[in-house]
């Protein structure tokens, strides 16, 4: 880590930095990540096996190949005991339990439990969602707004969205 006069701040000591737009930067040293701040002082331990996106103030981290979620203290907000698990807004998740997708809150409640084979990312109030082979649509609170009918699913644009069904494209209005 070099300062903007080039000067070295952290010498040669991590074995990967990674930076991105938050103010700490991903640090791996001997296969263990935590953060360091833009100065190079370490900020949380390097512990974790693998560290996801860092958003709204929280980190998805792994621990012996499950995910949680932590604050930048290194309190857990969701102990590591999912498949995977990502950020839908800055109290809620999508989270992989035991091969299936459902979303959780931060206090660790199901608001939608385990029953998709897919959830895709928030758009314009939207998540895409996968049940039976077939793609629909639901709110963060995993009330269903287009049933799921569609062969495939892209993102709302401006209210429409392209969708497939029966090999055949058209687009579909949000409302």
């Amino acid at each position: 880590l070099i300062n903007s006069s080039g000067i070295a701040l952290t010498g040669f000591i991590y074995d990967e930095i990674t930076l991105d737009s938050s103010k700490w930067i991903k640090a791996n040293k001997e296969e263990k990540w935590g953060f360091i701040n833009r100065q190079g002082k370490e900020k949380l331990t390097l512990k974790y096996d693998a560290i996801g996106e860092f958003k709204y103030g929280k980190f998805c981290f792994s621990i012996n190949g499950k995910w949680g979620i932590s604050d930048t203290s290194g309190k857990n907000i969701l102990s590591p005991k999912y498949d995977s698990i990502q950020f839908i807004t800055s109290s809620t998740y999508k989270a992989n339990f035991k091969g299936k997708w459902g979303i959780k809150n931060s206090t660790g409640k199901w608001i939608v439990e385990p029953k998709f084979s897919l959830i895709g990312k928030l758009n314009e109030g939207l998540l895409s969602f996968s049940s039976s082979g077939k793609f629909g649509f639901m709110d963060t609170n995993g009330v269903v707004k287009i049933q799921p009918r569609m062969d495939a699913v892209n993102f709302f644009i401006n209210g429409k969205c392209l969708i497939s069904k029966n090999k055949k494209w058209t687009y579909i209005n949000k409302s």
